[in-house]
């Protein structure tokens, strides 16, 4: 096997990304916000077998059989084709983030040989799967590494379709990958990454000094594709009716959010810093040395414009999102996508000969040296030997947060004869959705989320509820319900929850 060779790239890529992404990946109990993924993913499989038409079944999540769209459905469809293959677990859940994030580890791998050669292919896959940054995203039950795919899916085949093709047919093909990329990436976390793609078009201008970048057919064709999925997305909404008490959310809420005007200030660098070392690599696109590098191979300057361009999308999207009022440093993540090519280039001309198109000059080969501490496989490497580590002190006490347990002590304390029956919540919703799917399991009885007044309600008819009562919803239930009985009482992580019967209401 040849080690410049296409194989043994993919390989080294799929294992590191085998190790990264799906070692000990179902670990511990759902926790965080995984169970407002995955628990939508159950409603909806056990939707089609009740009738309801296409369009509440897949386009609208619900949580407990309330509405629930506070992100697209992207998520939840991903897990529902999960749990129809492999049956409801954790790892069901998580492995649909681990073989996106490997999707686009071999993305940037693919693009990263066209453009850089077979070391930075090789380079660029390995960014891909070992930046410390994007492990939490690949290894749960969360949106990143969908919308991760998403927005490679539409960065490199638009880039590509730019610098590099010079068929119409190839072109149009680009483009309609980057359309295909555009969707899923606002079907997976609405428009927080459109902005990388979008950036990465105009760099890919200011880079080649032209606007043939602006008006090609690779930006065309994306646009056009999106445009039409938008509108039949748009016309398959048109029969749904929402629930008066839909649970929705504005992009707008995270937008200059009161008392994070600092984190909006600070979120170039350290949007940049948390991208480390991936985000070293910015540095050589740039400068007289890079120009003077490729004066002689064209080849050579368009893998350099391609970096530039790259460059580029990293920083007008942090600016861009930071003159946009972000403030929270996650939403920050996918320019990472742009970032793992730039890895590419760099170690690319950093470990060439000097007689390859591709070698960088000798002081700009020093110091990249200098970063991969000597030889191009130890940072890869000392990434891997990390992993464990991150594991240990971040992944393993996080996972231990699952509000699964106390969601099986409070069915092992529900009475027998009342099994089946519904149970209501509200504010135990919000704090650990997982312990209630938990009590769905043990009981058979299903869980309701309705509002606060109708909560009181089914509780003061005698129904059974979980509430919190760390926030005090216990206590205000109890100022109106005459008769409230606790049956069990539980921790949830940082939340306490108790399971009631009631009696009659007052007020």
């Amino acid at each position: 096997m040849k080690r410049d060779g296409p194989l043994f790239g993919l390989l080294c890529v799929l294992g590191a990304c085998a190790v990264v992404f799906f070692a000990r990946l179902g670990d511990g109990g759902l926790a965080y916000t995984e169970a407002f993924r995955a628990t939508p993913a159950v409603e909806m499989l056990e939707r089609s077998e009740s009738g309801v038409s296409f369009q509440r079944r897949w386009l609208v999540p619900t949580l407990f059989d309330r509405d629930y769209l506070r992100k697209p459905p992207g998520m939840p469809l991903g897990i529902a084709a999960s749990y129809a293959v492999f049956g409801e677990s954790v790892w069901a859940a998580r492995v649909v983030s681990a073989l996106a994030a490997t999707l686009t580890a071999l993305l940037a791998f693919w693009f990263g040989r066209r453009w850089f050669g077979p070391v930075g292919g090789v380079a660029s896959g390995l960014a891909a799967a070992l930046t410390p940054l994007i492990w939490d995203g690949a290894r749960h039950a969360e949106i990143e590494a969908l919308n991760h795919l998403g927005v490679a899916l539409a960065t490199y085949p638009l880039v590509h379709g730019v610098l590099w093709a010079r068929g119409v047919r190839t072109r149009v093909v680009c483009g309609a990958l980057a359309g295909v990329g555009v969707l899923l990436m606002l079907i997976a976390k609405g428009p927080a990454g459109l902005a990388v793609p979008v950036a990465a078009w105009v760099g890919a201008a200011v880079a080649t000094r032209s606007v043939r970048a602006l008006v090609g057919l690779a930006p065309q064709v994306t646009l056009g594709i999106t445009g039409l999925a938008l509108f039949g997305a748009w016309l398959a909404m048109r029969g749904v009716t929402l629930a008066d008490d839909a649970v929705i959310q504005s992009p707008g809420d995270f937008l200059w959010q009161d008392g994070k005007v600092g984190d909006i200030l600070l979120l170039v660098p350290v949007g940049l810093v948390q991208l480390l070392p991936a985000s070293l690599a910015l540095l050589f696109p740039w400068g007289p040395d890079a120009k003077r590098e490729v004066e002689f191979s064209e080849g050579a300057a368009v893998g350099w414009r391609t970096a530039r361009a790259l460059s580029l999308s990293v920083l007008l999207t942090l600016i861009g999102m930071s003159i946009a009022g972000i403030g929270n440093p996650r939403y920050a993540w996918p320019v990472s996508v742009a970032l793992w090519p730039i890895v590419g280039y760099a170690v690319a001309g950093v470990l060439a000969r000097q007689s390859d198109e591709r070698a960088m000059l000798p002081k700009r080969r020093s110091i990249g040296r200098a970063m991969l501490l000597g030889r191009g496989w130890v940072w890869p490497v000392a990434l891997l030997a990390a992993f464990p580590v991150y594991v240990a002190v971040y992944e393993a006490p996080r996972r231990a947060t699952s509000g699964t347990g106390a969601g099986l002590e409070l069915g092992a304390a529900f009475p027998e004869t009342a099994r089946g029956k519904i149970v209501y919540a509200n504010d135990a919703v919000e704090g650990r959705p997982e312990a209630l799917r938990a009590f769905e399991l043990a009981t058979e009885s299903p869980v309701r989320w309705v509002a606060g007044d109708e909560l009181i309600e089914r509780v003061a008819a005698g129904g059974y509820a979980i509430v919190r009562m760390d926030n005090g919803e216990l206590d205000r239930m109890r100022e109106r319900v005459r008769v409230l009985t606790a049956i069990a009482e539980v921790r949830a992580a940082q939340y306490r929850y108790a399971l009631v019967r009631g009696g009659s209401v007052d007020g």
